[in-house]
């Protein structure tokens, strides 16, 4: 129950910022990564927003709330209420401001309209600074069915292997579409941090 009331802060504050004081708002990016709830969507929940909305859950247990505040070409800009950004391409994060270890990718054109693709990119890390070569091979591998929004639904699945050779890692991505949107992905974003579990949801 304290879960649903805190999406509904959230949600709320697009068009009742006057009534809410910011430090109320839960489900900051950096909350998530200390270990705050995990939050739910429900399709109830879902309804409220007028906007775009991601949630971001850190190693699939804790959670923050984003809202999508601009879109750029194929490039998507997620904000939290503090102003950490996430911002996406296909679903995949390429960079973020705010967080305890940035990151930044560099000549990156991340698509999945093709089947299969491979190449390389630049990785900057802000903690440790340095950049790394990442090599990545993308595939599609099939169709499964996950939960969203409490209904089972048919998506297609892609999956990314990265390869930071320097470093001698190898993790995998991965992105599920349905109508051609990313609604879910599950990807690494720094070779120190554990994972993200991305949910989309688009008005």
């Amino acid at each position: 129950m304290t879960n649903k009331i805190n999406i509904l802060f959230i949600l709320s504050i697009v068009t009742s910022c006057s009534t809410i004081s910011y430090s109320q708002i839960p489900g900051l990016v950096s909350d998530a990564v200390l270990g705050k709830e995990e939050i739910i969507v429900t399709p109830e929940l879902y309804a409220q927003s007028d906007f775009s909305f991601l949630n971001a859950r850190f190693n699939n247990k804790t959670s923050a709330l984003l809202t999508l505040y601009s879109v750029k070409d194929d490039t998507f800009y997620w904000t939290s209420s503090s102003g950490e950004i996430l911002i996406t391409q296909s679903g995949k994060i390429i960079k973020t401001i705010g967080l305890l270890n940035d990151i930044a990718t560099i000549n990156i054109d991340f698509n999945l309209r093709k089947d299969a693709d491979n190449g390389f990119y630049y990785l900057r890390l802000f903690s440790p600074d340095a950049i790394v070569k990442v090599l990545y091979n993308l595939e599609y591998i099939g169709e499964e069915t996950i939960s969203n929004l409490g209904n089972d639904t048919e998506v297609n699945v892609y999956k990314e292997t990265n390869h930071i050779p320097v470093l001698n890692k190898t993790y995998s991505n991965f992105y599920y579409i349905k109508d051609g949107r990313v609604i879910r992905s599950t990807q690494n974003t720094h070779v120190i941090n554990g994972y993200f579990v991305l949910d989309f949801y688009y008005k």
